[in-house]
């Protein structure tokens, strides 16, 4: 009779009924203790550990596997640690490692579990299972329907038995200019998806201030992220996101090349996690920074996250519309419209820069992902001479696009996928 296996799942309460029942799935005749920060969920003594090592006077680094770049890189990319104070952020960051420590010893797991690291919490263990030689599975929706991957912070890995039919079914549907990824937050109205993020970022600076003093679990992950998080967007009015409705004109009449960054969702795992370069996570920094580096030689043309809009730090939009540097596209555009419409496509890790790439067009990465192959994709930073940049795009348009390149540079992907439905 073949040996249960003992699989530790690291659940929080908002992914519990679905992560828990596709793991359940997955290894039906297993046996499957879930471990969270949060105690309703948690079935491993996690949290009270962690508020018991909180307690100890002197935590010290010594008695970790951790060294000092391990611990910068960790609290740089978390989006709750980088925003306190850092002997604060060292002293939470110590106390969860040693309880993760204990918990993984006491239960000697064969492999760990869970969505893909997001957080300071899912990155230890993550670590600490790699230390003790323990399986880590990190779990991620993918823009391909019903279709998911195997990551732990965003890198390539391979599935040998991958669907080799999937270039020949999907690939037409992802070149439909119409095609969007059935995953994530539900996309909402313009305007009101404005008042919605703006009314519940009001109301949750309140109720999660509340949340962790009422509830006794004052330092729990998501309710002190989330305070910190609506605080920093706190402004009394509904902010008057402003694009221009003549964005198409200004593209047909723009003497320099034309340039479309699309903005991304931060904090997002796809950036904190999925960029090499600790550089580039800091996204209002190195947004700056690229409009500064290529706006001379470039007409930039920008595009609000449809998930996101009026969720931004205070200022952020009354920035964009002084900028005169660049030209905001209205938030419910259709991506593939506008790729098809200018000359280049910079990216972080997006999943329009694939979009880009399988049209033919030239994409510039800050960070080289999991979907990006072949000659389309050109990884910079802000070294890159413009030279070079400008190379890259007149090889692309000399190039035109083949089905054949189209169908290898999505087999890339494909070949990373495995088949099942998870948001």
């Amino acid at each position: 009779m073949k040996k249960k296996k003992k699989i530790l799942c690291y659940l929080r309460p908002f992914t519990k009924k679905q992560y828990g029942l596709f793991v359940k799935f997955i290894a039906p005749k297993d046996d499957i203790i879930h471990c969270s920060e949060h105690a309703s969920v948690d079935k491993t003594g996690l949290p009270k550990l962690y508020y018991s090592f909180l307690k100890r006077k002197k935590l010290e680094i010594k008695n970790t596997k951790l060294t000092l770049n391990d611990i910068n890189d960790i609290i740089a990319r978390c989006r709750l640690l980088r925003n306190l104070k850092k002997t604060i952020a060292i002293k939470h960051l110590l106390a969860m490692y040693f309880a993760i420590d204990k918990i993984l010893s006491d239960q000697n797991p064969d492999f760990v579990t869970m969505q893909t690291v997001d957080a300071f919490i899912p990155d230890l263990f993550r670590f600490i299972c790699k230390k003790k030689n323990i399986k880590f599975v990190g779990v991620v929706a993918t823009f391909v329907h019903n279709h998911f991957r195997i990551t732990s912070r965003g890198e390539r890995t391979i599935n040998k038995k991958f669907d080799k039919k999937l270039v020949k079914s999907f690939l037409p549907s992802l070149l439909k200019d119409t095609y969007f990824p059935k995953y994530g937050k539900v996309i909402h109205d313009h305007k009101i998806s404005i008042y919605k993020n703006w009314l519940t970022e009001i109301i949750g600076i309140f109720y999660f201030y509340l949340k962790r003093y009422l509830s006794g679990d004052r330092y729990n992950f998501h309710y002190w992220h989330r305070q910190i998080y609506c605080q920093k967007n706190f402004r009394f009015f509904p902010p008057k996101v402003v694009s221009h409705k003549d964005w198409e004109d200004k593209i047909k009449i723009s003497i320099k090349p034309t340039l479309y960054i699309p903005l991304a969702k931060d904090p997002e795992a796809t950036i904190d996690y999925w960029c090499e370069d600790l550089k580039m996570i800091k996204y209002y920094e190195t947004l700056e920074k690229v409009i500064k580096k290529f706006h001379k030689d470039f007409s930039i043309f920008i595009k609000e996250h449809p998930a996101v809009v009026g969720s931004r730090p205070k200022n952020f939009y009354l920035k964009l519309k002084n900028d005169k540097r660049i030209t905001s596209i209205p938030s419910y555009t259709n991506s593939n419209f506008i790729i098809n419409k200018v000359d280049c496509i910079l990216v972080w890790t997006g999943t329009v820069g694939f979009d880009a790439m399988i049209r033919g067009k030239p994409v510039l990465g800050l960070a080289k992902s999991f979907m990006v192959s072949g000659k389309r994709f050109l990884k910079i930073d802000f070294g890159t001479k413009m030279k070079k940049i400008k190379k890259h795009i007149i090889f692309c348009k000399s190039n035109l696009i083949t089905k054949s390149e189209q169908e290898k540079t999505f087999r890339n992907v494909a070949k990373q996928l495995y088949k099942g439905n998870y948001n």
